[in-house]
């Protein structure tokens, strides 16, 4: 004999809020489909159970076994066809409660307090003011009414107290355990047999991670040295990934670039995962190169160039010219990079009518100026970059004034000037400043 009942949830409160693991665990035994709240109460989808028991209360002593084994004492636990319902019957109910039919479950219901309708206490003093004592009592008003009078928040109320609330559960996501160890039993001084034992750490990782549809964003590599000193690294990828080839050439780029500085006696490999994402290349686009390639490449380059050297550009929002820093290189999706088209109507922007040719650093200069500070000659000889310029200023255009972080010592400021020099051919234009804090010219740019 069993009972048969399409759907069913469950809900086992206990006493305190600590029992967050022991809740976690009693609801694995049951079922795969739970929610922990607050560490208290726990929300189970007990759907294709019934058969396995003669009776609810059966089922309902069950659980109740389990919570006495993980320690929860006089634990209250609910059964119910709808999960709101379960919810507030355990959270307001001493015990067991059973609500399989829609008629027990409104008596049930109808006997809990105001306040197991999750109400605010200015609601609460409201509707006591009505003369109305539990949930029976509002289950029985017009939902119309109570919405002119209440608003959204009451009528919810309302479909709570009859248990029409359709509550939808969410369940647990556990974190994947995605690490490795191993202690070889020596130490390990040979950099190849050290990277060997990194592969077979490696390869059950990535293989883990294609079955449940994950990637890798990095692999943190933990060593415990023969020193008594741990070496932590964090081997990263441009591109989320669970090619075990292509991280066996970051790890093996990683080590021969920075080696442990003794022999390591044993070592652990975690990974950092997300769900992996489908890439599907366009036919008439121009081709990408394969993120595994690119990891590799920017892993070769680390061991030639300092930490923090290797990166995408960034510009920094400060009037300081030649201001950039660097961050983790992230190739644009196409998708992303790809340019909203624009209304055939809407005036096009004009092209440049000229462009800037830095001088970096900026040349020194020796600069005439009028009563009134305008330049009015320009000479600048520097002959390792081939600057030679000397002649009259034609026509000017400035000063424009700029500084900045004046409060720190990083302190900027400069007044920059358009010139245009009249030379031995054609009058050339440049970009000129003053340093006002040593009252010193440079040369910036040419302009074409």
């Amino acid at each position: 004999m069993s009972f048969e009942v399409s759907r069913l949830f469950g809900c086992v409160v206990a006493s305190a809020e600590q029992f967050a693991s022991q809740l976690m665990r009693l609801s694995q035994d049951f079922t795969p489909r739970y929610e922990v709240e607050k560490g208290s109460l726990a929300l189970l989808d007990l759907s294709g159970l019934s058969h396995l028991f003669a009776n609810p209360h059966d089922l309902g002593a069950s659980i109740k076994a389990s919570a006495l084994t993980y320690g929860i004492e006089e634990p209250r636990i609910a059964l119910a066809t709808r999960l709101q319902a379960a919810r507030r019957l355990a959270l307001f109910r001493p015990g067991l409660s059973i609500a399989l039919d829609e008629r027990t479950e409104a008596e049930l219901l109808g006997a809990l307090p105001l306040e197991s309708l999750d109400l605010d206490d200015r609601t609460l003093a409201r509707l006591r003011n009505w003369g109305l004592r539990n949930s029976s009592d509002l289950a029985r008003l017009p939902a119309s009414d109570l919405r002119e009078r209440g608003g959204v928040a009451l009528v919810r109320a309302h479909e709570s107290s009859s248990g029409r609330d359709e509550r939808l559960l969410v369940p647990v996501q556990e974190k994947p355990n995605d690490g490795l160890g191993l202690d070889p039993g020596f130490g390990v001084e040979d950099l190849t047999q050290l990277v060997f034992l990194m592969f077979r750490l490696l390869d059950p990782l990535c293989a883990k991670l294609k079955s449940s549809s994950r990637a890798a964003t990095a692999f943190e590599a933990t060593f415990a040295l023969e020193n008594g000193t741990t070496d932590v690294r964090l081997i990263r990828s441009p591109s989320p990934s669970a090619d075990n080839a292509a991280w066996r050439t970051l790890v093996r780029l990683n080590l021969e670039g920075r080696p442990p500085v003794a022999p390591v006696l044993s070592l652990s490999v975690r990974a950092e995962s997300t769900s992996a994402r489908a890439i599907q290349f366009s036919f008439t686009g121009a081709g990408r190169s394969s993120p595994e390639k690119v990891a590799s490449a920017l892993a070769r380059l680390q061991r030639f160039f300092p930490e923090g050297r290797i990166g995408s550009p960034q510009l920094v929002d400060t009037h300081t010219p030649d201001q950039f820093q660097l961050r983790p290189f992230d190739p644009v999706p196409e998708s992303k990079s790809k340019k909203k088209a624009k209304d055939p109507a809407e005036p096009r922007p004009r092209p440049p009518a000229s462009a800037l040719r830095a001088i970096r650093p900026p040349a020194h200069a020796n600069v005439r100026v009028d009563m009134a500070g305008a330049p009015v000659s320009l000479q600048v000889s520097d002959n390792d970059r081939f600057l030679n310029i000397r002649g009259r200023v034609q026509s000017s255009a400035g000063p424009y004034l700029l500084s900045t972080q004046w409060w720190n010592e990083e302190a900027f400021a400069r007044e920059e000037w358009d010139v245009e020099v009249a030379g031995e051919g054609a009058a050339a234009a440049y970009q000129i400043f003053r340093d006002p804090r040593n009252d010193t010219w440079y040369l910036a740019a040419e302009i074409d």
